[in-house]
């Protein structure tokens, strides 16, 4: 049963998430993930499109810079709070570390909110999709690559293949 939480495969894109060396060769292993703006159009179906709030600050983690997002989600199902009040918050927070420079600000704070947004349930449908690895090769800087494709398949295609073959939609 699809929840409404859950990111559809169509709006997921793959990335490299380790790559190694073993006796059998050089690997890459990849998982699933979506944008953002995949996470907020899921709570906006969740929560409705003013059922819920994200706000961010600023914290130091361990002399890190890094960025809080709280997500709060506003909900009148008849829940009452001891206060009498017919409004429940459930407020969930995810941290990302800031790397210098503006861009990763930005991808912090994305990061920041999609943590928050995994601990309302939303994407994690894709933490249950299978792991996939592929051959990798390494450039003349002995960095690992990913291959564009696989047994003649753009690799995007044949991932979204596997994961097809697997059952999980």
């Amino acid at each position: 049963m699809t929840d409404v939480r859950d990111v559809p495969l169509q709006d997921a894109t793959w990335k490299v998430q380790a790559t190694g060396e073993s006796t059998k060769g050089i690997w890459c292993m990849w998982v699933a993930y979506a944008d953002a703006r995949v996470y907020g159009e899921r709570l906006d179906a969740w929560a409705g499109e003013f059922g819920w709030s994200d706000a961010y600050q600023f914290i130091d983690v361990d002399g890190n810079a890094a960025v809080e997002c709280t997500i709060t989600i506003h909900t009148t199902m008849g829940v009452t709070d001891t206060n009498g009040a017919r409004e429940l918050h459930i407020a969930r927070r995810g941290w990302a570390e800031i790397e210098d420079g503006r861009e990763t600000v930005k991808g912090a704070e994305s990061d920041a909110f999609k943590r928050a947004a995994a601990k309302c349930g939303i994407g994690r449908n894709l933490y249950r999709l299978p792991r996939l690895y592929t051959d990798g090769t390494k450039g003349n800087d002995g960095k690992i690559r990913p291959p564009r494709e696989v047994d003649g398949v753009p690799v995007a295609e044949w991932l979204a293949a596997q994961v097809k073959g697997n059952g999980d939609e």
